[in-house]
């Protein structure tokens, strides 16, 4: 999946951290983003998928200081895939999106 290519490109330091199956873990990455999408409309569902997310991802290892670069790959990935159709506009909705959901989560089990 290209958002993992990025993200070790990026920072290459995080590879350990995921299994091998980057498809499977591609699968579920997208599964929760449109997990999260479906839940925007019910605040309280919402902020309890983010703390189970963040008390899983801490328990991997995950720390505040990850989610800058996740947030890098997940734009490189968009610009990339939507080429031309990734606008300012929606590049900015998705940065906000993406440093509300790592807020969230630093905000819960994840350690600064």
């Amino acid at each position: 999946m290209a958002f993992y290519e990025n993200l070790f490109h990026i920072a290459p330091d995080m590879r350990p951290m995921f299994r091998e199956d980057l498809a499977g873990q591609g699968m579920k990455f997208l599964a929760t983003m449109n997990t999260i999408a479906e839940l925007l409309d019910d605040p309280e569902a919402l902020e309890s998928e983010m703390r189970d997310l963040s008390e899983g991802h801490a328990s991997f290892g995950v720390r505040a200081e990850h989610f800058a670069p996740m947030g890098a790959a997940l734009m490189v990935t968009l610009g990339e895939t939507l080429g031309a159709d990734f606008t300012d506009e929606l590049r900015d909705a998705w940065r906000a999106a993406f440093e509300e959901v790592a807020r969230r989560m630093t905000g819960s089990a994840i350690a600064s």
